[in-house]
């Protein structure tokens, strides 16, 4: 059975334990729902200011990586025993004995509900297409039960629609919905991507990127700098990347679009024109700018735009 990790964010602490714990009753198995509990505002709408995301962005970590909340989110550890219990923080009611390890494993899909506010870019941008984002009518704003109904519809819908990206993301050869927002250089890649969470036709959408986008010759997308990313087939793809250093920065390792992919996938870029990356710049998500020099042929680049040199 699959499993999921729901967070709902920006609905008012006033309403969130009501809403969350229906959802858990509508959804009680393989399912971990939280709330980023946000104050409510009298005007209606959430706020999404530098403290409201990082809010936000905890308790789509904590459902994940489950570091604070059990037994309501996953855990990192699933073969160990339980930090929570070993370490004395809380008392964990959730079925194991001390010396048990935790049940729970990563959820495959990660779904954000979230109230709108005046300006969303601010937690769009640091979700950066990791969860499947949906936005919460404005008229649910402070009311738990049309909020709650609504959000049930939600899921049930949005379930479906996880389930074939999937299919696309993890099963699909010449996948470019996992291609690296940043160093792809390119707003198409965005422009798919918020057209497949408006709930396009996927097949569609990824014909329509193929037919302008990908050059046969080179096997890969190429970007307007003349570059081209390959996409690495899973029984080659490979890790060596090494740990993030915030589970935050992790929601972009683990999920594009709400799915978990293959942690080790990654695009192998080249120039077209020429034999190495010379004078070529890149931005890595963890060491900032990269500069290539005669001796890097290639590099590679991962979802998330993390980037690692190749050899010459």
């Amino acid at each position: 059975m699959s499993s999921y990790a729901i967070v709902l964010i920006g609905v008012p602490a006033r309403i969130s334990d009501e809403v969350v714990n229906g959802l858990r009753n509508a959804f009680p198995t393989n399912h971990v729902i939280l709330s980023d509990r946000s104050p409510q505002h009298k005007d209606g709408y959430a706020l999404y200011d530098n403290s409201g995301v990082q809010r936000a962005l905890l308790a789509c970590a904590t459902a994940v990586f489950g570091k604070t909340s059990r037994p309501y989110s996953f855990c990192r550890r699933p073969t160990q025993q339980c930090v929570l219990r070993a370490e004395r923080k809380r008392h964990v009611d959730c079925g194991q004995s001390d010396n048990q390890a935790c049940a729970l494993e990563k959820p495959e899909y990660l779904l954000v509900l979230y109230q709108p506010s005046r300006d969303d870019s601010l937690l769009l941008r640091e979700l950066a297409f990791s969860a499947y984002a949906k936005r919460l009518p404005l008229s649910c704003y402070g009311r738990a039960k049309q909020t709650l109904s609504t959000a049930e519809g939600i899921i049930s819908n949005v379930k479906i629609r996880l389930k074939e990206l999937e299919q696309w993301i993890n099963h699909q050869k010449n996948t470019p919905l996992l291609l690296p927002i940043i160093n792809f250089s390119t707003g198409s890649v965005l422009t798919l991507l918020k057209q497949v969470v408006r709930g396009l036709e996927i097949s569609h959408q990824i014909k329509l990127f193929h037919d302008s986008g990908w050059d046969e010759a080179n096997k890969g997308f190429l970007n307007p700098a003349k570059l081209v990313f390959r996409p690495t087939p899973a029984s080659t793809a490979h890790g060596g990347r090494g740990a993030e250093s915030t589970e935050k920065k992790a929601l972009r390792t683990e999920y594009r679009l709400g799915c978990s992919y293959d942690i080790g996938f990654h695009y192998d870029v080249t120039h077209t024109i020429q034999n190495t990356l010379t004078g070529c710049s890149f931005r890595c998500s963890r060491n900032g700018d990269i500069i290539c020099g005669s001796s890097d042929s290639y590099v590679n680049i991962y979802p998330d735009d993390f980037v690692r040199k190749g050899g010459g």
